[in-house]
């Protein structure tokens, strides 16, 4: 099956056949990231505007109106939410028993556990919410293995990463970047073609757009928000849509 890949003109190709993942030997240290998020009472990184705005793609996207949703890596809960505001039942997971508390009180419920490894029976989930997810895993092939695990026959997966393609990013998260901080020691943002190549073995990629060209967590009003998110939209059908700093995706289970 053939996929396109949402990359900058320059490597930009039509109708390219996606090659095999190749997945780096790294594995994720798990101590590390519950060490840094423990640490925290609370992990909210964007505005409400920005959050709402991508639940409202995702939902756009893939159609899906109902159901039961995994947020995994679900943080302080704050992508589930939005969710659950929408009507659906959304189950969470995370590392950090510190933001497991948090999230149990914004989610039908939270559980601490592994993502790559969940307690969770096959083919569970409507949909799985994967919100600054998958850059904090080098080696992707056993997360995304158990998200197709969990999942149901057609089942959505939804993905939100920083943009290596940034310059801003690239610079204050790459891993070989001298100006890295803020981030574990596992975090390195992605292309989209790394993407497409990570999740290719078990899912159909839909829909993948570049978001935020502003700072996602700028506070605007809501008139700003709407005018802000206008202009967003025409900059996504042009070349500058590689620059925005988010990479954000709708995918289905083959």
């Amino acid at each position: 099956m053939k996929a396109i890949i949402a990359n900058p003109p320059w490597m930009y190709k039509e109708d390219r056949v996606v090659p095999p993942p190749i997945f780096h030997m790294h594995v994720q240290d798990k101590s590390a990231e519950k060490k840094f998020f423990d640490s925290r009472e609370e992990w909210n990184v964007f505005s409400e505007w920005r959050y709402s705005s991508l639940v409202d793609y995702w939902l756009k996207e893939s159609g899906i109106r109902s159901g039961e949703l995994l947020d995994l890596g679900c943080g302080s809960g704050i992508f589930g939410h939005y969710f659950k505001k929408k009507g659906f039942r959304v189950v969470g997971l995370d590392v950090s028993s510190s933001l497991v508390k948090v999230a149990a009180k914004r989610l039908d419920s939270a559980v601490v556990g592994d993502a790559e490894n969940t307690p969770f029976e096959e083919s569970r989930f409507d949909g799985v919410i994967a919100g600054g997810l998958l850059h904090h895993f080098p080696s992707k092939q056993n997360l995304v293995k158990e998200m197709n695990r969990v999942l149901k026959r057609k089942g959505f997966l939804f993905t939100q990463d920083p943009n290596m393609l940034n310059p801003k990013i690239m610079v204050s998260q790459a891993a070989f970047s001298p100006f890295r901080s803020g981030v574990t020691e596992n975090e390195c943002p992605i292309t989209p073609e790394e993407l497409v190549r990570s999740i290719n073995p078990f899912f159909q990629t839909v829909s993948l757009k570049f978001f935020s060209f502003i700072p996602p967590q700028m506070r605007l009003s809501d008139r700003a928000a709407s005018a802000y998110l206008k202009i967003e939209s025409l900059l996504q059908r042009t070349p500058l849509k590689y620059l925005g700093a988010d990479l954000v995706s709708v995918s289905s289970k083959r």
